[in-house]
């Protein structure tokens, strides 16, 4: 049901809270465990947990995903950074996937995402020299030894400040639909369910009922705020 409704966030949400309240656990995106669409796989508890597809994430279109699927499964999983644009022709993921990726956590086994973002040029850079050197024949994979593989050699810019909670939460609600390494009103989650009568994907079938329903505000927009004072002043 969660790869049928991947597109659809409002519904996605919804199936991800409900996974949670039952106790299922649901991973975020991994370039080293996820596939094309969700799936099943076990926790580090042993129990049952639904893992992310990379199509999942918004701006990552499978043309990207299937790449990074396909060096995963000739060269198995990614030993680090190195590794991972060693084998992932970058250029076919595309800048632009790449960014999503990082700013969702699918490489946060790699490294910190302020320096991952700050150096998404260098990664592609890398990446793509590496390419274009085996096809014109300059290199094979014979020639990349496995201690090579296991080293780092790609430099990161370091001078990049950290990224707050919030910040991460926001790509994650707007690149995936839902808040993955935290939520906001997590901590409060217990005493909310006890308040609300309805969720937001049920609003469409309550019309003319009272209901009572918990969310955050993520914007506002300060002119109509200030219309709405004023007509309260003006009563």
């Amino acid at each position: 049901m969660l790869t049928a409704e991947r597109d659809d966030t409002d519904k996605l949400s919804t199936y991800v809270a409900d996974a949670r309240r039952m106790g299922i656990e649901v991973l975020p995106p991994n370039v080293n465990d996820s596939k094309l669409d969700f799936h099943v796989q076990e926790s580090n508890d042993g129990n049952n947990a639904v893992r992310f597809g990379l199509c999942a994430v918004k701006n990552v279109g499978e043309g990207a995903v299937i790449e990074i699927l396909r060096a995963r499964s000739e060269h198995g999983s990614f030993n680090n950074l190195d590794d991972f644009c060693t084998h992932v022709d970058l250029r076919k993921v595309g800048k632009r996937a790449l960014d999503s990726l990082v700013k969702v956590g699918a490489l946060d086994m790699f490294e910190e995402r302020n320096k991952l973002l700050g150096s998404i040029e260098q990664l592609v850079g890398a990446s793509s020299a590496i390419h274009k050197a085996k096809e014109v024949g300059q290199i094979s994979m014979f020639d990349i030894l496995p201690e090579d593989v296991g080293t780092e050699k790609i430099d990161l810019v370091d001078d990049v400040d950290d990224f707050s909670p919030k910040q991460l939460r926001k790509w994650e609600k707007d690149l995936v639909g839902v808040y993955i390494s935290d939520h906001p009103l997590l901590a409060n989650i217990a005493q909310i369910e006890d308040i609300i009568t309805a969720y937001s994907i049920d609003l469409s079938d309550m019309d003319g009922k009272i209901v009572t329903l918990a969310g955050t505000i993520a914007t506002f927009e300060y002119t109509l705020l200030r219309k709405v004072i004023q007509w309260l002043l003006s009563l």
